[in-house]
Formats: C-alpha cells, sequence, structure tokens
C-alpha cells in the first residue's frame, strides 16, 4: 500500500475504513504493511497476525460470497497453467468492468447522493450503517419516481404506469 503505484488501491482502502470506523481519529499504514486505527489515543493494529480475523470479520459483515480463485485445485503443471490463464482472463474482465462502471465505492457514490438529496453533510452521513444507506437510497428513489410521475400528471402527460408508493413498507 506505500508504493506509488498502489495509490489508487491505497485512496479505496482509506474511504472504506473511514465507513467501517467513523470513530476513528487516524488511519495509517505502517511501513511494515500493518494497519494503524487510531481511537480515543488507542492504537489497534492489523497485521499478518490478525489479518485473516479481520478478513472474515469483514466478509460476515459485507456478506461476501467467497470468489472462485478457491475453486481452482490444478493438479499437475499443465492444469496449473491453464488455472493461471483463467484467474488472469478473470481480473482483465473485472478490470475492464471497472473501467466501464467508472471508479469508486458505491458507497462513496450513495453518501454523495444522499448529501444532495437529504441536504446533510457527508460527516454525518458517515455515521449511517450500511442499512440506513442502501434504506435511503431505496426511499430516495421510490420518492424521486413517485415525484415525477405527480409533474408529469399535472403537466398534462399520461404516464403508462403508476410508480410505487414511496411510503410504502420496504423491509
Amino acid at each position: 500500500m506505500n508504493e506509488p503505484s498502489e495509490k489508487d488501491k491505497r485512496f479505496a482502502v482509506e474511504h472504506l475504513l473511514s465507513l467501517l470506523f467513523p470513530s476513528s481519529e487516524s488511519i495509517m499504514f505502517l511501513p511494515s504493511g500493518a494497519l494503524m486505527i487510531n481511537f480515543n489515543g488507542e492504537n489497534i493494529i492489523i497485521d499478518e497476525n490478525n489479518f485473516e480475523v479481520f478478513q472474515s470479520v469483514l466478509k460476515d459483515v459485507f456478506c461476501l460470497a467467497e470468489s472462485g480463485q478457491e475453486t481452482f485445485n490444478p493438479g499437475n503443471e499443465a492444469a496449473k497453467k491453464i488455472a493461471d490463464k483463467l484467474m488472469r482472463a478473470r481480473q482483465r474482465v473485472a478490470a475492464q468492468k471497472t473501467a466501464e462502471n467508472g471508479q469508486g465505492s458505491v458507497f462513496a457514490r450513495y453518501l454523495s447522493i444522499l448529501s444532495i438529496a437529504l441536504h446533510l453533510s457527508m460527516t454525518e452521513l458517515k455515521k449511517y450503517t450500511m442499512y440506513m444507506i442502501y434504506d435511503n437510497i431505496e426511499r430516495y428513489m421510490l420518492y424521486t419516481n413517485w415525484d415525477l410521475d405527480i409533474k408529469q400528471r399535472l403537466a398534462g402527460g399520461k404516464p403508462d404506469s403508476s410508480p410505487d408508493d414511496w411510503m410504502k413498507i420496504i423491509h
């Protein structure tokens, strides 16, 4: 993470960690490769000794399924070469999708949208949980569709269908 070529990854990780730990005072990458997070003067260090536990917790929090990487178990050198080729192809496709869809976290995009829609500061929105972010985005989209439908009808338009009630129970 400390290499100049890893600048984009470091930026993305710092933003994700700021969402995960909004009450942290600082987040630093140590030269050893460890991560240090400061809470009220107490430092928490994530390194090779506890990274797997941290990674496991993140998978649970974000409901992440295992990637396809673990499915390859080549039996010999020829099979390993084929597995390596398949993994490189997957990485190229993933990089292409990222380039097509734009870079950045979906949460950063959602927070940006909500800051405009709800007239709240990013600092305030960073206190929201993932559930609250998803809930607010979904409710805002329902409201926007409903509002556009009403405006279209008031202007004399005849929409093909009615939007969902923006006040419906969504959970």
